[in-house]
């Protein structure tokens, strides 16, 4: 199948490893040109854009800090001078909170981190990128999130909130912007065990059963999933919260 990506503009954000590397790399697959961001791995992000090469994509490494807002018109005006257009925003870059923490635990710090960063730094760039987008024929808005974000996890109200507040800016923001043809879809990625995110193995084990697969997500696998909605191929979703976990249903594990 043919998703009419071929010639168009992408920015993939956190694609120095894991799900954003695999998501660079599957529009690549698809000829498109693709700006990866990093926010201190920059060798990774080179990695990267070697796969993205590979694969048949043009790639362009920008570097994007979520705590820094003032970074996101930066990534919009490098690919302004590059190629003059946008078709597709991925937001998938994450600030990790410190560690998990009740409520009751939680410093101001803790608290602030992680929701204003994962909160403001995705607002910023979708803001700077709507001009370029409202100027393509078709565009699309997809981010990254988890099921984790509807159904809540312990320890984890910080990410949990900044995750949750995005996907009602998304709701909006398809309302918003659905009469110029961009579509804005939230993608909830079910856990992945990549170099960055390490787990142990008895977390591990809890984790595949809770997903009704009996395993858990891999990378490709949300990849697909977030180039088929950043595609002319998603002719009308959005406002969408889609779940690519394999019917996890919330699990707390617990070391044996």
């Amino acid at each position: 199948m043919d998703l009419g990506l071929s010639g168009s503009s992408v920015i993939v954000t956190g694609a120095s490893s894991g799900i954003g590397r695999a998501i660079a790399v599957a529009f690549g697959r698809e000829r498109a040109r693709v700006a990866l961001t990093y926010h201190d791995n920059r060798d990774g992000a080179e990695r990267t854009a070697e796969q993205v090469r590979a694969a048949g994509g043009e790639p362009l490494v920008v570097r994007f800090a979520l705590e820094d807002p003032s970074t996101a018109a930066a990534v919009v005006d490098t690919v302004r001078a590059r190629w003059n257009a946008l078709h597709v925003l991925v937001n998938n870059a994450v600030q990790w909170p410190s560690g998990f923490h009740a409520v009751k635990e939680l410093t101001p710090e803790q608290w602030r981190v992680p929701v204003h960063a994962n909160i403001d730094g995705t607002f910023a760039l979708i803001q700077a990128s709507i001009p370029l987008l409202e100027a393509s024929p078709w565009a699309r808005i997809v981010t990254v999130s988890t099921g984790l974000a509807v159904d809540g996890y312990p320890g984890s109200a910080a990410y949990m909130t900044g995750k949750a507040a995005l996907h009602g800016l998304h709701r909006t923001l398809a309302r918003e912007l659905g009469p110029n043809g961009i579509l804005v879809n939230v993608l909830m990625s079910g856990t992945v065990v990549s170099e960055t995110r390490a787990r142990p193995a008895w977390m591990i084990d809890q984790m595949k059963r809770a997903a009704a697969t009996g395993r858990m997500t891999e990378p490709d696998e949300v990849a697909r999933a977030a180039v088929f909605l950043g595609s002319p191929g998603n002719g009308h979703i959005t406002g969408e919260a889609l779940r690519c976990d394999g019917f996890f249903v919330s699990a707390h594990p617990r070391e044996p």
